[in-house]
């Protein structure tokens, strides 16, 4: 039994649309890649040498945490270190460069990170940073996360 495909005449689909949404699909592709493009910078990165996994019971730091800025009044100085406070004038920074010069001198093999909060002014970071680089210490970690202040 031989079977006939019926169809009706004069239907046909319009492929139109959707040739036209795919053009306009093309287009913003093409867009969008050029303007993330012209927002990257080039930037040469520094490459880690001697890359390495140190269980955290060996791995002997101190942390200098950057007190935020609504904070210092009530903690009472800008950085802290193992449970002391330091002030942002030179008397404070001195301090904070003396100690860290006496935990270098009775182990020198220590690291330092430094925390703080993502949205701090740098002027504080680098301050602590630069007292880690007066200090000696040879080993500096950079750690940027946001403190969860208790509300």
């Amino acid at each position: 039994m031989a079977s006939r495909a019926r169809h009706k005449p004069g239907i046909q689909p319009n492929l139109t649309p959707m040739v036209d949404v795919v053009f306009l699909l093309i287009v913003f592709f093409i867009v969008v890649a050029q303007i993330t493009t012209n927002e990257r910078l080039e930037l040469i990165l520094p490459k880690l040498f001697e890359a390495r996994t140190v269980d955290p019971g060996e791995e002997r730091r101190i942390v200098v945490n950057v007190v935020p800025q609504a904070e210092i009044a009530e903690i009472g100085g800008a950085f802290l270190m193992s449970g002391d406070v330091f002030a942002d004038d030179n008397a404070g920074v001195g301090a904070l460069i003396d100690r860290l010069s006496a935990i270098r001198a009775r182990d020198p093999g220590i690291s330092v990170s430094v925390r703080a909060d993502r949205v701090e002014h740098y002027d504080r970071v680098h301050t602590a940073l630069r007292a880690c680089a007066e200090a000696g210490m040879a080993r500096v970690n950079l750690i940027a996360e946001r403190m969860d202040v208790a509300r």
